[in-house]
């Protein structure tokens, strides 16, 4: 017992210890180097490599029959003269060409989507021919593909102070929102230019009438988009940020230029396009839209990025969705900001944010911009980062492409930023997170190096080194410490338990009365055998139950409370005599709840016992009446003495005289007789109330059994 007591505080003590040892603080560093990726709890398995051949790769279930299609982009070397270019189709992987597509000019992946709603995705190709960028709207079904739209996107203009080098442009769809209410999407493009050609903007076209809707250009480059009803006047409109790379020697196109970062507007009612300055030259603004507060009215913020300070500020801010005015609610950090995405952080279903920082820093903010929780990578950039569900489970994941002392990285993290895997020398194609029966539910990624093109699969390692991966030296001598101060705690938890329900055992049946153990509470530790014959219930299968199991029926309800209450009770002893009605017959019993001395705590359990007194008290009463007689007979013979004595003084006084002595003699004679009768009877009542001792003989147990 002092021995138990002894090791409950040094056992918590260092569980405390543990706990807080594995919680990296603030300035703990996470050095990716130092961690091996089948220590770890998941791991990349390749499903598929190949030399890397300038070829581009995208994956997309385009004709929705549940695996997604591979996209090749082979673009030949010199694609400045105008060499063409082809477009394959083949299944996941690469080894089955499906199809292919030619064009005259360079090309690149503009995006998919299904424009009118028949469930087979559109795929769009930004094609370069000469001076003229062309859209191509494909669609592949039934192992074929057609092109279904062609339409100019963006011309070279002619005069400009870069003219000497050479053009190259393309066009990306962003979204696809019904602009013209013709029940039919149209397509959102962002243009982008190399250098300062203009132009670069945006462009809405009609699919169905074959007309572009709305085009703005500027002196900017479109970054990430987001449409919706953000003034809740049945429109939609676009919010995108824009980069300044500072290139264009400040000239201003439709109020913008390339000097500056803007927030660009554009309303479908009355098609208006409303414009906001942010940054200077070398700054970046992307916008965003999620439901932060799980309010169902998703909120609009954008991440502020320089690229020429690194010390400046960096920054999340939020932007009033109704009015589109910047609000006073931001986070900044006087480092470079790479990325941002949403994941669930805490567990409480609401969605948060996730940074990305240039110095390492992956925090994850809730709506509020409280951190809920951050890890710090050493001697690390993080580049960029996604969130999607790799594991098959219940939880989203964070793929983080990083640069690691200067070599790429992908890293693979819990919402809860635990590092569950690797993948060195690797950078991640966002956006290619695809599907294909064969290599199971799970989502595969493709990634490349300098030299390779892989596809990979998520594994999990096994669980023991999925449990190790992360801890140093003294992590782990903690752990291995708390590991067996408890299993010593419980090994001796457990002798004590025998031990102390063997001494309980022990004590119930070594008495010859019907006797149980019960806690407080009322629930039962040991009943004996003699219990069975008074309640008609097994020892063995009471254990562990209420005491109302023995005592059912209304017979025993006044015992049952008097029971409750002695057992949660601190007298050490406590008894009373209760008179119950078995099988029609009364019966009394001695019941005695005390506590057990042998647990050395007597606010373990009491010992309760039933003592039968139903034949004590018999016996009892037969003395009573048997005192009660002789006292009697005692005060009846008394005065009978004294007439039977008068009447016979009587009697020899009228034998002396000779007057009336007939009539004397007859009334004496009857007194006597009278008394003779009242002594008969007292000799009577005496000889009923005398108790005999018994009269003990052998008997044959064999006679008995015949007369039966």
């Amino acid at each position: 017992m002092r021995l138990y007591r002894t090791l409950c505080p040094i056992f918590f003590l260092f569980m405390i210890l543990f706990i807080v040892s594995c919680i990296p603080g603030n300035g703990d560093a996470v050095d990716l180097k130092r961690l091996t990726s089948a220590r770890l709890t998941y791991r990349f398995k390749v499903i598929y490599a190949a030399p890397r051949d300038g070829r581009g790769y995208h994956y997309h279930d385009l004709d929705g029959d549940g695996k997604s299609e591979s996209i090749h982009i082979d673009n030949q070397e010199n694609i400045a003269i105008g060499a063409p270019s082809y477009l394959h189709i083949a299944d996941v992987p690469f080894d089955n060409v499906i199809c292919r597509f030619n064009f005259k000019g360079p090309i690149s992946n503009a995006g998919v989507g299904d424009y009118d709603k028949d469930g087979i995705k559109e795929l769009f190709i930004s094609e370069q021919v000469q001076d003229t960028v062309y859209v191509h709207v494909l669609k592949y079904s039934n192992r074929s593909i057609q092109r279904t739209h062609r339409f100019v996107g963006a011309v070279k203009p002619v005069r400009n102070v870069f003219n000497q080098y050479p053009w190259f442009c393309g066009l990306t769809l962003k979204a696809l929102v019904d602009w013209n209410h013709d029940q039919v999407l149209d397509g959102v493009f962002s243009i982008n230019t190399s250098y300062a050609y203009q132009p670069r903007g945006l462009l809405i076209y009609d699919f169905k009438n074959r007309r572009v809707l709305l085009e703005h250009p500027g002196g900017y480059r479109g970054n990430e988009f987001v449409t919706g009803d953000f003034n809740l006047d049945g429109e939609e409109s676009i919010l995108f940020g824009t980069t300044a790379p500072g290139n264009a020697g400040g000239m201003k196109i439709n109020g913008t230029d390339d000097h500056h970062s803007y927030l660009i507007h554009a309303e479908k009612k009355g098609g208006t396009v409303s414009i906001e300055k942010i940054g200077a030259q070398g700054t970046s603004v992307n916008v965003y839209r999620a439901d932060l507060n799980d309010d169902g009215f998703p909120e609009i913020l954008f991440r502020f990025k320089t690229f020429t300070e690194q010390k400046a500020d960096n920054y999340i801010q939020f932007i009033n969705p109704l009015t589109l005015a910047l609000t006073s609610r931001k986070w900044s950090r006087p480092a470079v900001l790479n990325a941002c995405d949403f994941i669930d952080g805490n567990g409480d279903g609401r969605i948060d944010m996730v940074l990305g920082w240039q110095d390492g820093l992956l925090e994850i903010r809730d709506y509020d911009l409280q951190g809920i929780r951050q890890v710090r990578f050493k001697d690390t950039a993080i580049k960029n980062l996604c969130v999607a569900n790799l594991t098959g489970d219940e939880n989203r994941e964070i793929i983080v492409n990083a640069a690691v002392q200067g070599e790429p990285w992908v890293v693979l993290l819990s919402s809860s930023l635990n590092v569950l895997g690797i993948w060195p020398g690797f950078s991640l194609q966002h956006g290619n997170e695809f599907y294909y029966p064969e290599f199971g539910a799970r989502p595969l990624l493709a990634m490349h190096s300098l030299d390779q093109y892989q596809i990979v699969g998520i594994q999990k390692n096994a669980f023991l080194t999925g449990v190790i991966s992360g801890l140093n030296r003294f992590h782990v001598f903690m752990g291995t410490l708390f590991l067996c101060l408890l299993g010593a705690a419980v090994v001796f938890n457990k002798i004590r338990t025998k031990h102390g329900r063997a001494l309980i055992e022990g004590l119930v049946e070594g008495h010859c009365d019907p006797a149980f153990a019960a806690d407080a509470s009322g629930m039962l530790h040991a009943v004996n055998r003699f219990c069975d014959l008074l309640f008609h219930y097994a020892p063995y299968t009471s254990v562990g139950k209420p005491c109302s199991v023995l005592l059912t029926g209304d017979c025993w309800a006044e015992l049952r409370e008097w029971l409750n209450e002695s057992l949660a009770a601190a007298e050490a002893i406590r008894r009373r005599e209760f008179t119950i009605t078995l099988n029609d017959e009364p019966r009394d019993f001695l019941v005695t709840v005390y506590g057990c001395p042998a647990t050395r705590n007597r606010d373990d359990f009491k010992l309760v016992t039933l003592q039968d007194l139903t034949g004590l008290a018999q016996s009892r009463r037969t003395v009573a009446w048997a005192t009660m007689a002789r006292r009697l007979a005692h005060e009846i013979k008394t005065p009978l003495a004294t007439v039977m004595l008068t009447a016979q003084r009587l009697q020899m006084e009228c034998d002396a005289g000779e007057s009336r002595k007939i009539e004397t003699r007859r009334f004496t004679r009857r007194i006597v007789g009278q008394v003779q009768r009242l002594r008969e009877m007292t000799d009577a009542f005496l000889k009923f109330c005398r108790i005999e001792k018994p009269q003990l003989e052998s008997l044959d147990p064999n006679t008995v059994i015949r007369d039966v």
